[in-house]
């Protein structure tokens, strides 16, 4: 990857901060994780959109980010964010990939 990253979304998860200020899951088992598309200004703060924001209102918190390289928008990476429990930062690594795809896969297919 050689270009400049931007964001292009999120990776939410149903879950809660505890006390201790780790991000842990509020349901048994595997993780609920989601995608939501946000945007990024000029000076490289996330503009929250409103299904991040209604998101947020039902229980879920912000797990990691979504970045692209400008120069070849097949690569993406996944950046996690502090403080996750190992079983959020497990889903993250490991079932997140896929969602990121199938949003811009959506994107791709109504670009036809």
């Amino acid at each position: 990857m050689e270009g400049a990253m931007i964001t292009i979304g999120c990776i939410m998860a149903l879950a809660a901060e505890q006390d201790s200020g780790e991000i842990v899951s509020s349901v048994d088992g595997d993780a609920v994780l989601t995608f939501c598309f946000l945007a990024e200004s000029e000076d490289q703060k996330l503009i929250v959109t409103t299904e991040a924001r209604d998101l947020t209102n039902i229980g879920f918190l912000p797990i990691g980010i979504a970045q692209i390289d400008t120069h070849d928008t097949n690569e993406f990476v996944l950046r996690s964010l502090k403080g996750l429990s190992s079983s959020l930062n497990f889903a993250l690594h490991h079932k997140a990939s896929d969602l990121v795809r199938n949003a811009l896969g959506g994107l791709a297919a109504h670009q036809n």
